[in-house]
């Protein structure tokens, strides 16, 4: 369920960005779970950006909150992507391919 604090604004932003993503496959995107998903995803990135969160890491914490959408609802599951990183509770570790 959309918390009270994301504005019609937001929906319409994030909406629009989901609709333009040249990665996402067009009927993947009108499944109402894997849209709610993508808007908490958006909602994490604007959040992240506010505190100047690297990209490399902002796509981890994605592809983070995602995973842990599974069988969740994804505001809540997204919301704790960003209250652990805030609170420094996510360790990073840097991959090296080859």
């Amino acid at each position: 369920m959309i918390p009270d604090f994301v504005t019609r604004e937001d929906l319409n932003r994030w909406n629009q960005n989901i609709d333009e993503d040249p990665y996402l496959d067009p009927e993947l995107a009108e499944d109402a779970t894997i849209r709610e998903i993508c808007l908490a995803g958006h909602y994490l990135l604007e959040e992240l950006d506010k505190l100047g969160c690297s990209d490399s890491k902002k796509v981890t914490l994605q592809y983070l909150g995602g995973k842990l959408s599974f069988g969740r609802d994804p505001w809540i599951a997204h919301q704790f992507v960003l209250n652990s990183f805030k609170n420094n509770l996510i360790i990073f570790e840097n991959i090296i391919y080859n």
